[in-house]
């Protein structure tokens, strides 16, 4: 590697790490809600990008220029910020840059900020990677727990494994970062990974950081959650693996199925309606559920129930000018005076509870009174008794 090649890619990673900085993803989580009912909490730590970026820090460990117990953050930082010193390493014979970047570098350079930048709308599908299904087909099982598989531009792919935090729960970080320029290429790492494994793709993400108090939900269209599924199942087909999909499935379900009764219940409730304006008359809203069953009307039907009532009430001759009123606002006045009466009956209630206390401590004082004139009565004996003696 030459000198001028050495700088190109040490300018490279300058610019990743800028703008990895600058958009605060060592704090971002990147949440993907997945429709075989699992969710994926990405984060990316600082130590994690080396490895990412392609720079193996373990070998150039071995220059003994860190300091000991300097972990691998800095470490990188160290390098680029001496990388002058590094290169003469290298131009002697005593590093080589074969082994401090990966084959791939520039690959993985380019792809960098786009895989770690996860999207739902140019993701192919979510690899579920369990190593008990290819133990008998690869001689090296796959270290990742997930693979999230992306078309980035128009000709390529990229792909960014995930494993499970061995110290915090529900947190993945990301382990290896793929692009393919070449679709065969692409295809034939996908088959490997892919094959015997659940395929599947996110319906709802949300990207939280706390420190910069940012926040977004982006939630799948049901249309772009029907070419999502159609996909997976295509891909599943190819690569003899299995759509993953039951939750979100199962999910459309009920929701079709709560719009579908929701949909009967207005319905029911305007066939009602229609017999009621036809018979000329007032229609109360709390007498429904007697007739169609216990339902949630929608504000639309209420508002279309009060103005047919209305109409009812005008037709009916009621002189709107003079009473200053029609049904709804009738109805509104025979609330008020159901409130004033239930008030009237908790004065009532409170006055019935002072008369009953005020009667028991009638009770109270007449019980005192003779217990007074039985003691007066002894008195007035006993003074009697005294008056006989003198």
């Amino acid at each position: 590697m030459t000198t001028g090649e050495f700088n190109a890619i040490i300018d490279k990673i300058n610019d990743c790490l800028e703008q990895y900085n600058r958009m605060t993803f060592d704090t971002n989580q990147q949440i993907l809600y997945l429709a075989n009912g699992e969710m994926l909490n990405i984060m990316i730590p600082k130590n994690h990008i080396a490895h990412l970026l392609g720079v193996n820090i373990d070998y150039l460990r071995q220059s003994g220029l860190f300091k000991a117990a300097t972990n691998s953050y800095d470490s990188l930082h160290y390098f680029l910020e001496n990388s002058y010193q590094f290169s003469r390493l290298i131009s002697s014979g005593k590093l080589d840059s074969n082994s401090i970047f990966s084959k791939n570098i520039h690959e993985k350079l380019d792809s960098f900020l786009s895989n770690i930048k996860i999207r739902t709308d140019d993701l192919i599908f979510v690899i579920k990677y369990d190593r008990e299904r290819t133990y008998q087909v690869e001689e090296t099982a796959e270290v990742c727990d997930y693979y999230i598989v992306r078309k980035i531009s128009s000709s390529s792919y990229g792909i960014l494994g995930l494993v499970k935090s061995p110290t915090v729960d529900f947190i993945y970080w990301p382990v290896t970062s793929r692009k393919y320029d070449d679709y065969s290429e692409f295809d034939h790492y996908i088959s490997r990974i892919a094959f015997k494994q659940d395929l599947t793709y996110p319906y709802h993400m949300k990207i939280n950081n706390r420190n910069a108090n940012y926040t977004n939900s982006i939630k799948v269209s049901l249309n772009d959650k029907i070419d999502a599924l159609k996909r997976v199942i295509n891909f599943a087909k190819k690569y003899d693996a299995t759509p993953s999909t039951s939750s979100d499935y199962f999910f459309s379900i009920n929701k079709t199925k709560a719009n579908l009764e929701a949909k009967q219940t207005d319905s029911n409730v305007l066939s009602f309606l229609v017999d009621t304006i036809v018979g000329g008359d007032i229609l109360d809203i709390n007498t429904i559920s007697e007739v169609v069953g216990e339902v949630e009307l929608s504000e639309d039907i209420r508002k279309l129930i009060d103005a047919c009532n209305n109409l009812i009430c005008s037709k009916a001759h009621i002189n709107m000018e003079s009473v200053q009123s029609n049904y709804s606002v009738l109805e509104h006045e025979n609330q008020s005076l159901k409130e004033k009466l239930q008030s009237l009956k908790a004065q009532l209630i409170e006055v019935d509870a002072a008369r009953k206390q005020l009667e028991e401590e009638n009770v109270s004082l007449l019980e005192q009174k003779n217990a007074f004139s039985e003691q007066f009565q002894v008195i007035e004996q006993a003074c009697q008794k005294m008056r006989s003696l003198k």
